[in-house]
């Protein structure tokens, strides 16, 4: 019980010290759990146990996956699962995997920030049409700024890579219609009118976005050179 405690004690931390402090300490505990014989909750600890090794960092996602999977097999039946599977797996550049994992998840319980990582796992195994249905749903449903800020970004580079230049610029004039400070948005419409051949406007566009961020490295190698 110290294990899982100290496991959602760690979730609530602030402070990357203190929350992998304490997922230290929840892997210490649960792990000595699992050498009693017949300890109680057997498929439970390693569920936790996989989650808390995904908390670990990168190089504890093939620990995560064990215990993740091993509790999956023993008939933990959490929504969650599927999503930290998917993560996981990801985290490793195993899109398929990964794929597999969050369209389970999405099944059983949809949200919008699964829609769209979903959408970006999609994206990275090119398979663009699917990426695209999923953005559009993303945008559709979210009351969230972040999320379909993101979900348009992602969706503008998608018609970049189809050339389909007019949604494209859609997809950027509409996040800098809710976030006007967009440095980004503002750099990939110069980007798009440099392809369209319109370089003043082009160069209009990464001048306002270093105006927002004189740092910007895309804008700078662009305007000055």
């Amino acid at each position: 019980f110290r294990g899982f405690a100290r496991f959602y004690q760690a979730l609530g931390e602030f402070s990357m010290e203190d929350r992998l402090s304490f997922i230290d300490q929840s892997i210490i505990s649960l792990r000595k759990a699992r050498i009693i014989k017949n300890h109680p909750f057997p498929a439970k600890i390693e569920y936790v146990l996989g989650k808390a090794y995904y908390h670990k960092g990168r190089y504890y996602m093939d620990q995560a996956i064990h215990f993740l999977e091993s509790a999956l097999n023993k008939g933990v039946d959490a929504d969650d699962i599927y999503e930290y599977l998917g993560l996981t797996y990801g985290q490793l550049e195993r899109y398929e995997k990964s794929a597999e994992y969050f369209e389970t998840a999405v099944e059983r319980h949809s949200t919008d920030l699964l829609y769209l990582t979903l959408a970006q796992t999609y994206y990275k195994l090119s398979r663009t049409p699917e990426s695209e249905e999923y953005l559009i749903r993303t945008i559709n449903r979210t009351e969230d700024v972040s999320i379909e800020e993101k979900s348009r970004f992602l969706l503008g580079q998608i018609y970049i890579d189809k050339e389909d230049f007019l949604k494209a610029e859609n997809q950027y004039n509409m996040i800098l219609e809710k976030d006007p400070s967009s440095a980004d948005a503002h750099f990939q419409l110069g980007e798009i009118y440099e392809e369209l051949g319109d370089s003043i406007r082009a160069r209009s566009e990464w001048r306002k976005a270093l105006q927002i961020d004189p740092s910007h490295y895309g804008a700078r190698l662009r305007y000055y050179n």
